[in-house]
């Protein structure tokens, strides 16, 4: 057994309240300013995912909130239970593991009821007041469990100006209120532990360890489950926190987390029939193993290698932080499938030529080509925004769709043209229309393309697509 010792000595009582105050600042000027909240969004993209500003500086704002309420009542809490920290921390375990399996669960029973395989979306895309809200979900990244949110917004609470409230997906799952109610006895019971095993850490270092790794488990359960990006990196998390609490020997504390990640980032694959790997949680889980090695070896040539690791998963995250700022960059000689969304009209720039440009209610796809590098971001500054949700993006999924089925909740006749499959062979089964055909995107973008165009013809439908 190792007693690690603690990584920042300096730590002190009037630290730790200054640390807390810094948080607090952050976060504040993160809602003030929307500068701050755009280079706060893209730091914490690499531990949460998602294009959402307002779920980054949500958790933003939960960190400080947690280490408060340590700060101010960790003794009273403390002193009122009897219950075992140890016995806490297997409850928390076994509350995260039921929050993920029910995302799960979810996931399987609305895909076997729209008969979707593992390799397909299910998407829809609807009006929300004046604005357009949509959400897609499938296995590398399941939305379903997101209708908690809108359970929330339907009381009054005001949520990502009800665009991205998960109301489209709450709209066509069945007993959504039954499952919204399920998420939300997991988001609390989590809450609940999460704040005793805070309140128990007595070095600030681990108790902020512990706050980040619940916080970001707890984001996952809501969106995009076990096997998307935030869920492998969630596992990491909370597995390095809890060995650390648990006083784990030095290669058990460094190699498990990551294990454990690997092992969660490839188990998709048995299902998906096809080879399928997200990378981008791997600098963050390297980042882990290598501060945790840094740390806890006491020979110098283990610890300057994990450092060395360390630095390196630094230089990774440094990448993706400005990927997540600037987007992709696109450069003279090359062609793009470019495409966007909650847009009122294709993007402009004198650097910019669009061939194929197709547009679809608030979404477009096209051919992108420029004359001189220039960033995704800095073509969003010229497209007309829509009320709420706008975002550009290139199609790079190795999942390219081949099929869409087009089912309309209102019944109304399917007559549609679609942009990515211009040549589709269409046939009607079970009430939906079908079209199949290689499609020029893939099966989430594809689902959204055709959700948006039938909106825009006035037809409520439900979309799947499949790989």
């Amino acid at each position: 057994m190792l007693s690690m010792a603690c990584p920042c000595d300096w730590f002190s009582e009037h630290r730790e309240e200054t640390l807390i105050g810094v948080l607090w600042a952050v976060f504040i000027a993160a809602l003030l300013f929307s500068g701050i909240r755009d280079v706060s969004h893209a730091v914490l993209k690499v531990f949460a995912e998602g294009n959402s500003a307002g779920k980054s500086t949500l958790l933003l704002g939960c960190l400080p909130a947690l280490l408060t309420v340590r700060r101010l009542w960790a003794k009273r809490i403390v002193k009122l239970g009897r219950i075992r920290q140890k016995n806490v921390m297997w409850v928390f375990l076994a509350i995260l593991a039921a929050g993920w399996a029910l995302g799960l669960v979810i996931w399987g029973v609305q895909s076997a009821a729209l008969g979707l395989d593992a390799n397909g979306a299910a998407a829809h895309v609807t009006n929300c007041g004046s604005a357009t809200c949509w959400e897609v979900s499938y296995l590398q990244h399941n939305h379903y469990p997101k209708v908690a949110v809108y359970q929330i917004a339907q009381l009054g609470i005001p949520i990502d100006s009800g665009v991205d409230n998960a109301q489209p997906l709450y709209e066509i799952l069945p007993n959504a209120s039954l499952w919204a109610s399920a998420v939300l006895l997991i988001i609390a019971l989590t809450v609940i532990a999460l704040i005793l095993l805070v309140c128990w850490q007595k070095e600030f270092w681990k108790a902020s360890l512990m706050s980040f790794a619940g916080i970001v488990a707890l984001f996952s359960i809501v969106d995009g489950g076990i096997f998307s990006i935030v869920g492998v990196i969630a596992v990491a998390l909370v597995t390095a926190a809890v060995l650390i609490d648990r006083k784990a020997g030095p290669w058990t504390l460094t190699l498990l987390p990551f294990g454990l990640a690997l092992f969660v980032a490839f188990l998709p694959n048995l299902f998906l029939g096809s080879w399928f790997f997200q990378k981008l949680w791997l600098a963050p889980v390297l980042l882990i193993t290598g501060s945790i090695g840094f740390f806890v070896f006491k020979r110098r040539p283990l610890k300057a290698a994990f450092c060395l690791l360390a630095l390196y998963s630094l230089f990774l995250i440094s990448g993706q932080v400005h990927h997540n700022y600037w987007g992709d960059l696109l450069v003279p000689g090359q062609t793009y499938g470019l495409l966007g969304y909650g847009v009122t009209e294709v993007p402009s720039a004198p650097e910019l030529t669009l061939t194929g440009v197709g547009k679809a209610g608030w979404y477009f796809t096209a051919q992108a080509t420029v004359s001189k590098p220039v960033y995704i971001r800095e073509l969003e500054q010229t497209v007309g925004r829509q009320a709420g949700y706008m975002h550009l993006e290139l199609d790079y999924s190795p999942f390219i769709a081949r099929e869409v089925k087009i089912c309309p909740i209102d019944q109304k006749p399917v007559n549609l043209r679609l942009i990515s499959i211009p040549s589709a062979s269409i046939s009607q089964e079970g009430g939906c229309t079908v079209y199949r055909g290689a499609a020029a995107v893939s099966g989430p973008h594809l689902a959204l393309e055709a959700g948006s165009l039938a909106l825009s013809q006035g037809i409520d439908a439900i979309v799947i697509s499949s790989a």
